[in-house]
């Protein structure tokens, strides 16, 4: 769950679920590569959460494969844990 922390209009801190340390980058330099079907269901995974972050009149302006952590479990799914 993110929880946006607001004093006087402006945001001081987001929290987000507990990540590992590893992004969507560390993965495909281990692997060299996703297959079209994996690559496809983390595309639909970052496609929804930008559109939610939108919806929320929130924008991420450094969107890249460095800056996609990913969960425990998303980790397991990419082979990497």
């Amino acid at each position: 769950m993110t929880t946006l922390t607001t004093e006087g209009g402006r945001c001081r801190a987001v929290r987000t679920e507990l990540c590992s340390n590893k992004t969507l980058a560390d993965v495909v330099k281990q692997r060299g590569c996703l297959d079209e079907a994996e690559a496809a269901c983390y595309l639909r995974e970052i496609v929804t959460a930008a559109s939610h972050l939108h919806a929320m009149r929130v924008i991420h302006r450094d969107l890249k494969l460095g800056n996609l952590f990913l969960t425990p479990a998303g980790l397991d799914e990419a082979g990497g844990g």
